[in-house]
């Protein structure tokens, strides 16, 4: 089933604390990266990945953008995506969450209203709190993000400050996202 989303993959972050691209890290005998797009292009055909460099992402076959604002952070990806963006909702999912499932990418877009609405943002939300890493974005946020990025230095924070929905989970395990190469040792769901 097909969608009117867009899904950008963010993965343009330097990887300091795993110590290389946790993309292109091998887990499970596949790419990390690779998880992500397993789950997610059975929902949407549209999917993008937003990296530095094309070249290393070219073999999984989507289109790769750079980001456009200087500064590395998730913000700066989602407005990269938001602005180059053709649909009204946009998913936006870290590439190193590969316990996120297509059924949870459903049950957020089950949310998206069906009238016109001013709702910007559709998270999910677990006993951790807001999980920003794999949510939906609304088009127009994009010029928001530029303006507000002086007074806003999280992505949570971001969240907090414009007109969202939170959507329970009952696991935090589909949004857990690895920094480390010993998180990665320690996962065993």
């Amino acid at each position: 089933m097909n969608h009117s989303i867009t899904v950008y993959i963010l993965a343009g972050g330097e990887s300091r604390r795993f110590g290389e691209n946790k993309a292109l890290y091998l887990f499970k005998d596949k790419p990390m990266i690779s998880h992500v797009i397993e789950q997610i292009s059975g929902v949407s055909q549209n999917v993008v990945i937003i990296g530095k460099n094309e070249k290393l992402y070219e073999t999984f076959g989507y289109p790769v953008i750079e980001d456009l604002l200087p500064y590395q952070t998730p913000l700066a990806g989602i407005y990269t995506g938001l602005m180059n963006s053709s649909t009204e909702w946009n998913f936006f999912i870290a590439c190193d969450m590969p316990f996120f499932s297509s059924e949870n990418l459903l049950t957020l877009i089950e949310a998206i209203p069906k009238d016109k609405t001013d709702l910007e943002i559709i998270a999910p939300k677990t006993e951790q709190g807001i999980e920003p890493m794999a949510a939906l974005y609304h088009k127009s946020l994009g010029p928001s993000i530029v303006e507000n990025q002086k007074e806003i230095y999280s992505l949570k924070g971001f969240i907090r400050s414009r007109n969202h929905l939170l959507i329970d989970f009952k696991s935090s395990l589909p949004f857990r996202n690895i920094n480390t190469k010993d998180q990665l040792d320690k996962l065993d769901p």
